[in-house]
């Protein structure tokens, strides 16, 4: 039950109003390494995805892992402040319907 707490991360930073002015956030599980500036993974993605200037009315932004499955990777995705709540929430419906499954990867690829 505790992986449905990546689907309530826009409501914590609600609560922090420093935070009122950021629309992009980009979650990371706290087990990768990071071997070169953050910066440049967030230039590189914008250059490839295009994601800062997506017009979609909902906006969640998953990638694919390497292994031979492809399946979306919930370990790092990235979120609109104003626009990805909707996703969120069938992610969140997802996980609580499928309480019984270890991984997270299973609600996101359904």
């Amino acid at each position: 039950r505790y992986k449905r707490f990546k689907t309530l991360l826009l409501d914590y930073l609600d609560l922090v109003p420093a935070f009122n002015n950021v629309k992009w956030v980009y979650y990371m599980d706290l087990d990768i390494l990071m071997a070169r500036p953050f910066v440049n993974l967030i230039s590189g993605l914008d250059r490839t995805y295009h994601y800062q200037h997506s017009t979609s009315s909902s906006n969640l932004f998953f990638f694919r892992s390497c292994s031979k499955n492809y399946y979306a990777n919930s370990g790092f995705f990235i979120m609109n402040r104003n626009t990805s709540r909707p996703c969120l929430k069938l992610w969140q419906d997802e996980l609580e319907s499928n309480s019984d499954r270890y991984m997270d990867q299973y609600s996101l690829n359904r």
